[in-house]
Parts: C-alpha cells; sequence; structure tokens
C-alpha cells in the first residue's frame, strides 16, 4: 500500500523535560535495561516507533505504536534471542525549543542464522509519563553491528594485513569468487571496501575504461546534490574540508580513484557483463565477462548490482511529429554544456537534476516563446537514465 509523506505515523514529542533536570539524580541506564530486559511488560508510549537495521528483523523495518512494537518484539525474540543488554550514560536530546527526549545508548547480543552471534547496539529514548511520574519508552533503534569472530565491517586494518580477497582463477578466463559487484559507484565501492574489511573475496565490475567516468562522463556542470560530508566512503574521510560542500564531478572521481589506491580495492575496468545464469550447488551465479576483447566466466556465490537508480540506459521517448522539428532534439545524456547555444532559445523537457543544472537559464526563453517570440531552435529531452 502506497503512502504519502503526511500518511507516515509519529510525530516530535512536545518539551517536557525540565532545563535543570540533572542526569545523575535519575538511574537511566539501570532503567533502561530493565526496559529492554523485559519489553513486554514495560510502559510504552501509544506513539512509539522500533527501527531494526538488520538486527531483529534481518530486514530494516519499523514499527509504530505500543501493541505492535510488543507483538513483533515478542514474534522475533523467539529467534533472536536478546540479551546482555548493557546501557551507556544517558544525554538529552532538545533537537528544537519545542520538542525533547533521553536517550540512551546502549549494547546487546543476538543469536543469527548459521548459528553466529550478532553484536548489536542501540539507543533507547524515554519521556516523561503524562501524570510527571516516570518515564516511558517512546524510540528504539537496533543496529547489528558485526558477527562475534567474523570482523568489522568498519575496521579497515584488516585489508592491509591480508590482501588475498581476490577471485580464485582455475585458468585464464575462470574464476571463482564469494561475491561479484557489478558496477564500481558509491555502492560498489562501499561494499568493496567492506567486504575487504571481513576478508571476504570479491570482485568488483566497471564498464568504464576509468573509475569515476559515471560522473565526469556526464555534463560539464554536474556535481553531486547532497553535502560533502554525506558521500564520504567507508572508514575514513574521502573528501578534504577545504573541497566545496557540493562536490563537482572530477572532485567525486578523484575520491573514488584515491579510495581504490588506499584500500587496494580489486576492480577490473572495461569489463562488460554479457550474461548471468543462475548456478547450482553452491555457486549461486555464472556470469559471463568480456574484458579487454577476452570472455571470462566469473562463478559466484553471491551478486551484487549497484548500478544506479535507471541502470544509465537512456529512455528517449517517441515524440509524435519529432522529425518534423526543424532545429536540434539532444537527449541529456549527450549534452555536455551550452556553450554550443549560446544567444539561442531552446526548450527543456523535464525538471529532474540534469535540467536545472544543464540549462536551468533558458526556461524563460521557453516562456517567451508561449508569449508570442520565435519558436526554439533546440529541443533539449532531459529523460531519467
Amino acid at each position: 500500500m502506497r503512502r504519502g509523506f503526511e500518511d507516515i505515523p509519529g510525530s516530535l514529542t512536545p518539551d517536557r523535560i525540565p532545563r535543570d533536570l540533572d542526569l545523575n539524580t535519575i538511574p537511566f541506564s539501570e532503567h533502561a535495561q530493565s526496559v529492554l530486559s523485559d519489553l513486554l511488560r514495560s510502559s510504552i508510549d501509544d506513539t512509539a516507533l522500533w527501527r531494526d537495521h538488520l538486527c531483529m528483523t534481518s530486514q530494516v523495518r519499523t514499527f509504530y505504536s505500543n501493541g505492535k512494537i510488543k507483538q513483533q518484539w515478542a514474534s522475533y525474540s523467539k529467534d533472536r534471542l536478546p540479551r546482555d543488554f548493557k546501557a551507556g550514560e544517558p544525554r538529552i536530546s532538545r533537537p528544537t525549543s519545542s520538542t525533547s527526549w533521553i536517550d540512551v545508548p546502549f549494547t546487546f547480543v543476538t543469536s543469527q542464522n548459521g548459528g553466529l552471534i550478532g553484536n548489536c547496539s542501540g539507543i533507547i529514548s524515554f519521556i516523561p509519563c503524562q501524570d510527571g511520574v516516570g518515564w516511558k519508552m517512546w524510540m528504539l533503534r537496533t543496529i547489528l553491528e558485526n558477527f562475534e569472530g567474523c570482523g568489522h565491517p568498519d575496521d579497515p586494518s584488516p585489508i592491509f594485513e591480508n590482501l588475498n580477497t581476490t577471485a580464485n582463477t582455475n585458468n585464464g578466463f575462470e574464476h571463482e569468487v564469494s561475491t561479484l559487484i557489478i558496477g564500481a559507484g558509491q555502492s560498489g565501492l562501499s561494499l568493496a571496501g567492506r567486504l575487504g574489511a571481513l576478508k571476504i573475496p570479491y570482485l568488483l565490475l566497471e564498464k568504464n575504461k576509468e573509475i569515476g567516468y559515471s560522473w565526469t562522463g556526464k555534463y560539464d556542470g554536474v556535481r553531486q546534490h547532497t553535502v560533502r560530508e554525506m558521500n564520504n566512503l567507508p572508514f575514513d574521510r574521502t573528501y578534504k574540508a577545504s573541497d566545496p560542500d557540493l562536490l563537482p564531478a572530477k572532485t567525486v572521481a578523484e575520491g573514488f580513484r584515491n579510495y581504490v589506491r588506499k584500500y587496494f580495492i580489486n576492480v577490473w575496468l572495461g569489463a562488460e557483463v554479457d550474461e548471468c545464469l543462475a548456478g547450482k550447488g553452491e555457486i549461486g551465479w555464472r556470469v559471463v565477462v568480456r574484458k579487454e576483447g577476452e570472455q571470462h566466466v566469473v562463478k559466484a556465490r553471491h551478486l551484487a548490482l549497484s548500478l544506479g537508480a535507471g541502470l544509465s540506459v537512456p529512455k528517449v521517448p517517441n515524440v509524435l511529429n519529432a522529425s518534423s522539428f526543424k532545429g536540434t532534439i539532444l537527449d541529456v545524456g549527450n549534452f555536455k554544456n551550452s556553450l554550443p547555444w549560446k544567444s539561442m532559445k531552446s526548450v527543456v523537457v523535464g525538471s529532474a537534476t540534469a535540467a536545472h543544472d544543464g540549462s536551468s537559464s533558458r526556461l524563460p526563453l521557453f516562456l517567451n516563446h508561449l508569449a508570442g517570440s520565435p519558436p526554439p531552435r533546440h529541443l533539449q529531452l532531459d529523460i531519467d537514465h
């Protein structure tokens, strides 16, 4: 069932925590451990939220309301057996002047599939009870950090201790690997780095012949639309504090290349996937890869597709009577900059990122045309890729 933003349940709790509250006078850590150890009989607000990241549900899921949280916690606890809760120091969260709550970080362990022990962390949040006596749970976040004895995905030191994360080669053209990653952009590089940290053999494929071409190969003015600190790759800062807040393509690509060198990313460049077939037994996939004019067969237990939202495949529409248009019809995938169109009138069809970055200044000319000025000489189609 589809939901709009207004339909998402939950709201910020009002500010009912005194400004002069001394956290040392209330045993929040002990209270948190007590609630977590016996959640089903604990006081939970009717508007409470529980967000789980792979810890109890093996998915990323959110549950809302007192009853739903207790029901799902009881169900998942039968297999996951959450235990050994250890709470840390409480802190007051007051993101605005009109809302506040108490956050208590904690750790615990769970039983995971295959007999693994999951090291988990979380934050439990409390608000005052309506009668002002006591505290009740308002928000719960649980996160699977790693599996006991299997390393940690945020610790890159094993990469430098053991560089044997490449595929096993039976001969020059047949390879076996635990995980095959297709696409060396932000997601593909991040996954490769974390697999290296866990000493899991992987192979990363990139169809272009250079890292970062998915950025530098676009139009000249392209840049990231989220701030620099949100785009760092795992383990460390990928970009310098002196870099622009909204990173241009060349800087993004440079950061990608530095990451590949620093963390010994096992990547094949200029590698095109011709065929993916479901394998048998422990081999989950049989993938035919074309590289430097030669055909390779990669057998992988797991296949990860990191191709971007539109898979980089142009979707050019069939425009009625387009052949009768006397000007230029240009798909945004072939747009580099607007210099050749200086002083000319154009229409941009679409209002997504590329339309704004590449030629938003042409929109007033389009409006002028509607008002009776001469028709445009060029038509750019901004189509999702």
